[in-house]
């Protein structure tokens, strides 16, 4: 249980630390000093790299390393699009429900997004 705590926090670590640019674009990820810093083997490390890399946060290059992925342009205009989508289609759903009081229904949907 205890091994599994530790886990999830180096994942949450290292995670946080991409995406507030702690770690940037393009930057060569080190196994020997991460596993160092958080005190354990370069197997976790190689793992949350997986899973890291399984929520394309990094790039695995076999016989070269694990870098943090850079994000492009396209990539980012994308999300935003997406974003703007799901933002007008929640709207859209909120204004159409009528038998549930308004600040109820944004609480609701408030409460959903924070998870």
């Amino acid at each position: 249980m205890q091994d599994l705590k530790i886990k999830n926090k180096l994942y949450k670590e290292l995670r946080q630390n991409i995406l507030t640019d702690h770690f940037r674009g393009g930057q060569k990820l080190s196994e020997n000093l991460l596993a160092e810093k958080y005190n354990c083997s370069r197997t976790p490390i190689r793992e949350r790299f997986k899973q890291l890399e399984s929520d394309g946060l990094v790039i695995i290059k076999p016989k070269s390393g694990t870098y943090v992925k850079e994000e492009s342009l396209k990539e980012f205009i994308d999300l935003m699009e997406i974003r703007t989508y799901l933002e007008c289609l929640a709207y859209r759903l909120f204004i159409e429900q009528e038998s549930i009081a308004p600040l109820k229904l944004l609480e609701k949907y408030y409460n959903k997004m924070k998870k």
